[in-house]
């Protein structure tokens, strides 16, 4: 069982100053932490319906988050090579990848100060380098899982 334990701030989740989403902590009754944000969503299943199957924005009532939720069951998220996905700082690759992403970054941020509009993306060939770099040792267990839990993590009163 995992019971929702912290907001960010405050007594609702809203967006921060830097407009970062929010991250919903729950903690597990066996020890723990499972922590998510908005865009993780898509990982959490109900009765083996994704999350955009079932919840369906409704303007006039209040969305609110589950309080507590059970794992029912637990899969790894595999991509279209059907092999688990990693987050990139798994990869042994990450650091090159971060040099160049920091280094876009950079070129971007000139641009925009010096009334510039156009934006550098971080090469494919970068990306390809880093998933083909092979996962760390120590984050081998640290692959994405789709959850089906027993209740839509959010509802409406």
């Amino acid at each position: 069982m995992f019971t929702h334990v912290m907001l960010d701030d405050g007594d609702t989740y809203e967006k921060t100053e830097s407009n970062q989403l929010p991250t919903f902590h729950f903690i597990s009754s066996e020890g723990g932490m499972y922590k998510f944000k908005a865009y993780d969503l898509h990982r959490l299943n109900c009765d083996g319906k994704s999350f955009k199957e079932y919840f369906i924005p409704q303007l006039d009532k209040q969305c609110l988050l589950q309080p507590s939720f059970k794992v029912i069951k637990c899969e790894p998220l595999l991509g279209d090579n059907k092999q688990k996905m990693y987050p990139y700082f798994a990869f042994k690759g990450y650091d090159d990848y971060c040099t160049e992403r920091d280094r876009i970054n950079e070129v971007n941020k000139e641009n925009k100060a010096n009334g510039n509009s156009d934006v550098e993306y971080i090469d494919k060939k970068v990306k390809d380098r880093l998933l083909l770099s092979g996962i760390q040792d120590r984050f081998i267990d640290r692959y994405y899982r789709v959850l089906d839990i027993d209740k839509e993590i959010f509802y409406y009163e």
